[in-house]
């Protein structure tokens, strides 16, 4: 692959300039590591489907890793735009996609996005304690299923703050349960 533009508008994604190594399989298909542009940053995009997955469960895998505003990384998730400019800064993000197989049971596989950094070099300028100077780590792990509408969202915030909660939907209205400080229950691993 050679300076081509990668781009679905359902999802409202757009790689430019993707350049490396595709591997094709009659079971799978891999591009890894593929050097691309998201709103003019480098970044690393990795994909996986069939074979190449590593866990046997997804049908495909994909990640997107570099050093990008949070501008960028939630770009376009409804009701988060006003609080943009209260996280200025660039920081390492890792950006995962899971997408499980369909079976008949579950005929509609889920689709899981988890986004993970430590925020370094990125500020918050958020009341306290959720404050934060760029040059201070704070790890975040945010995960969500896809369709954002009525999916499951968990948020970790170091051990300042972890939110499970399901988001607002057509007939369903937004519910949460916010902790502050430690918390013994794993709310990632709960969904």
């Amino acid at each position: 692959l050679h300076d081509a533009d990668l781009a679905d508008h359902h999802w409202r994604l757009a790689f430019a300039q993707a350049n490396g190594r595709l591997r094709f399989s009659n079971r799978g298909f891999a591009a890894d590591d593929l050097a691309v542009r998201v709103e003019g940053d480098p970044a690393a995009l990795s994909i996986a489907i069939g074979e190449f997955a590593t866990n046997a469960e997804h049908q495909i895998e994909a990640s997107l890793r570099g050093e990008l505003p949070v501008t960028t990384v939630l770009a376009g998730v409804e009701g988060i735009a006003p609080l943009l400019p209260r996280a200025p800064g660039r920081s390492e993000w890792n950006i995962e996609l899971a997408v499980d197989h369909a079976t008949d049971a579950v005929p509609v596989p889920r689709k899981r996005v988890t986004l993970m950094s430590d925020l370094r070099g990125t500020a918050l300028d958020l009341p306290a304690p959720l404050r934060k100077d760029a040059d201070r780590a704070l790890p975040i792990r945010f995960g969500v299923d896809l369709p954002v509408a009525g999916s499951v969202l968990d948020l970790e915030l170091g051990r300042l703050l972890h939110f499970r909660g399901r988001l607002p939907a057509a007939q369903q209205a937004f519910a949460g349960s916010l902790a502050f400080g430690s918390v013994e229950t794993d709310l990632a691993s709960r969904t």
